[in-house]
């Protein structure tokens, strides 16, 4: 699959580092990690996706990444006219950038087969994807939240309206290098050390993301490449992040 039209634009705004807001549910704090696996996939509603397989010493993580919407781009305008890069795409960038020093939109694939949920089937089933080979093996460290949100419950016409369940479970907030602890914005800045891996500890480590504190359910719309929080984003300069 080509992935060259997943890079970076001009005229799309750039973001900062924040700290933002069945399986055993991980505390929040930052994992050293070796990937395991990295395979595309697509949504019923057409939206790309990167899913990535984590080994995190004595236990694996696997969280899939929306990095287009059903459109196939790789942002969306916000409210107030300005574009923005998905958060799942920025975070898959990342993780190409500091653990293979090449951004997602310079990855090639290989066919590969690997256990991908069915839902015709329902359950897990081997597959032929578009596999991200030249990220296993290599290492990361990712900054995971344990978050609380409102259970989605989907609609007729396809859309999800949020329900009063709450469910809890792990995302990756953020990604530094396993080499000098530097988040992706900051090697690009050049910073002689990493500060804001120290920060996102601080803020997050052993606490739980709620996101429904204080909230009413609302109704959202079904689409699965929807921003789901602020991340850092940028454009890459790939010498930086090795």
């Amino acid at each position: 699959m080509n992935l060259s039209n997943l890079g970076y634009a001009d005229d799309i705004k750039q973001g900062k580092d924040t700290v933002g807001g069945g399986r055993t549910l991980l505390e929040s704090d930052v994992y050293p990690a070796t990937i395991k696996a990295a395979f595309l996939g697509t949504s019923s509603g057409g939206a790309t996706s990167l899913t990535v397989l984590f080994d995190l010493g004595t236990s694996e993580y696997r969280e899939t990444l929306y990095i287009t919407n059903k459109a196939g781009k790789n942002f969306y305008t916000n409210s107030q006219g300005e574009k923005n890069y998905l958060p799942g795409f920025v975070t898959a960038d990342e993780i190409c950038l500091l653990a293979a020093q090449k951004p997602l939109a310079k990855m090639t694939t290989e066919k590969k087969v690997f256990k991908v949920y069915n839902p015709t089937a329902k359950m897990e089933v081997p597959t032929e994807v578009d596999a991200l080979t030249e990220l296993e093996g290599r290492q990361i460290k990712l900054g995971i939240l344990q978050e609380r949100r409102f259970k989605s419950v989907k609609q007729a016409d396809g859309s999800y309206v949020d329900s009063s369940e709450t469910q809890d479970s792990n995302i990756i907030s953020k990604v530094f290098s396993a080499k000098h602890d530097k988040t992706a914005n900051e090697c690009r800045a050049q910073v002689e050390e990493a500060s804001f891996i120290q920060q996102w500890k601080e803020r997050w480590k052993g606490k739980l993301s709620d996101r429904t504190a204080g909230k009413a359910p609302a109704s959202t719309a079904g689409n699965p490449g929807a921003p789901r929080a602020a991340l850092g984003a940028g454009k890459p300069t790939e010498s930086l992040f090795n």
